[in-house]
C-alpha cells in the first residue's frame, strides 16, 4: 500500500484522516520529542536547492524540523484515528538525545497509544543536532544500538530505526 513518511504532509492528524480517507495503508506521525525540549519550526521551511550552476533543476528541499505539537497531542489522536480507521497502519515517529531516561519516558507515552510500531528518528539532519538528536545519534552506530536495545525492551510494538547515511 501507499503510506506517508514522518513529513510535512503527516503535520496534524486531520491530515492524517484525509490521507487514510484518500485510501492511504499506513502513515508515520510526525516525529514529536519530550514536551521539555518543544521547537519552533523556521520559516519558509522549503528551498530551492541551489546544487545546479545552471539552476535547471527543478528541485527543492525541507528544512521543517520536529512536530511543534505536543506528545500528548500525539499520544491522544492516535486512539481517535485508530477507532476510525482500525485496518490502517498507524506509526509513532519518535526522537530524544542520547539519554536512557528520555526515551523511556517518550516509549511509556507510546505505550498508552495504539501505534501499530514505533520509528525511532535518529537521522533528522537539521535542527536537532544541537540539542544531540536525531543525526547526532544516528551516526555512532554503538548510540544507535543501545537507543535500540532501551526501546526494544520497553515496549512490544515492532521498532524501525530511522537512519540517514552520513555520505
Amino acid at each position: 500500500p501507499f503510506g506517508l513518511a514522518s513529513a510535512p504532509p503527516t503535520t496534524s492528524y486531520p491530515m492524517i484522516r484525509r490521507a487514510f480517507e484518500c485510501g492511504y495503508g499506513f502513515c508515520v506521525t510526525k516525529t514529536f520529542i519530550l514536551d521539555r525540549d518543544a521547537i519552533t519550526n523556521v520559516s519558509p521551511r522549503i528551498y530551492k536547492v541551489a546544487g545546479d550552476p545552471l539552476k535547471l533543476e527543478p528541485s527543492f528541499g525541507n528544512i521543517e524540523l520536529v512536530t511543534e505539537k505536543t506528545a500528548e497531542y500525539w499520544i491522544k489522536g492516535a486512539a481517535d484515528i485508530k477507532k476510525d480507521f482500525p485496518d490502517r497502519i498507524l506509526i509513532g515517529s519518535i526522537m530524544a538525545g542520547y539519554n536512557k531516561d528520555d526515551w523511556l519516558e517518550l516509549v511509556g507515552l507510546c505505550n498508552t497509544a495504539p501505534f501499530d510500531a514505533l520509528e525511532l528518528n535518529l537521522s533528522c539532519p537539521h535542527g536537532m543536532n544541537e540539542k544531540g538528536m536525531g543525526r547526532a545519534c544516528g551516526e555512532d552506530p554503538k548510540t544507535v544500538k543501545e537507543i535500540t536495545q532501551w526501546v526494544v525492551a520497553a515496549t512490544k510494538l515492532p521498532v524501525i530505526v530511522k537512519i540517514t547515511p552520513n555520505y
